[in-house]
């Protein structure tokens, strides 16, 4: 999601253009708001190509960046899988108590 000219790091332009169409298909959805602790499912298409693991900062930061959620470290739990239920990206997040230290 970021590329490096020269000695400094930036967002890839397909990085931006993706910031762009999921912010509005966000905000057509009206998420509503989580504050504090969350646990987060992020279901992906059978379909998409690499690693599961590479897709949850974009869309952490995306809830961030559109009042979603506070602060993506309030996440308490993330399970991320590939599901032949769903044709594009879905997160689903609720709040929950917070993890004892």
């Amino acid at each position: 999601i970021f590329i490096t000219v020269g000695n400094r790091r930036h967002k890839s332009p397909d990085y931006l253009a993706w910031i762009a169409e999921a912010g509005w298909r966000l905000k057509v959805q009206k998420p509503g708001r989580v504050q504090g602790p969350f646990e987060a499912v992020l279901q992906l298409p059978c379909k998409i190509l690499g690693d599961l693991d590479n897709r949850h900062k974009a869309v952490g930061d995306l809830l961030v960046n559109h009042g979603v959620t506070d602060d993506d470290r309030h996440m308490q739990r993330l399970v991320i899988e590939r599901s032949a239920d769903v044709t594009e990206a879905r997160i689903t997040i609720r709040s929950v108590p917070k993890v004892a230290a």
